[in-house]
């Protein structure tokens, strides 16, 4: 089944759909869903059930909270923190010790994806390093309108 609706991610479809396999089909793992969100709903089901969650997404630094809510997610992609910790490490190779900046877009229209991948690095250099970290989100203006020619 999918986690999607319209080929987009869906809070409301994925946990929906988690329920139905589980009351149908009683499954013994689930793949998926690889989108924060959904991922999120889908992750406390699978714990509250005891079965495992396995995805290729959910980058998010709370899916690393496993007692909490997410016993049974195993991610096999790539996560904030695991890149925080990477960060971490570049900035003590190289000894930049003074100052860190974090740019990136946040649209709040679909699943955030950059404000989660910066969340680990942001984390992970505030609490580990002694830095000063200052984050600055990018809000593109719309461009201004070309002026008509003249000519």
């Amino acid at each position: 089944m999918s986690s999607e609706l319209e080929g987009a991610c869906s809070e409301y479809v994925a946990p929906l759909n988690a329920v139905d396999l589980k009351l149908y089909h009683d499954p013994d793992v689930l793949f998926g869903p690889g989108c924060v969100y959904p991922a999120a709903s889908v992750g406390r089901f699978a714990s509250h059930w005891r079965l495992p969650l396995i995805t290729g997404g959910a980058v998010a630094a709370g899916f690393s909270r496993k007692r909490e809510h997410y016993s049974t997610t195993v991610r096999t992609g790539p996560s904030a923190p695991k890149l925080g910790a990477f960060v971490s490490h570049l900035h003590a190779h190289f000894n930049w010790s003074a100052r860190a900046v974090l740019l990136y877009v946040d649209r709040k229209t679909d699943d955030r994806p950059y404000y989660f991948t910066v969340e680990g690095v942001y984390q992970e250099l505030q609490d580990g390093n002694n830095l000063t970290v200052t984050v600055h989100i990018y809000s593109p203006r719309r461009a201004a309108p070309t002026p008509p020619s003249t000519s």
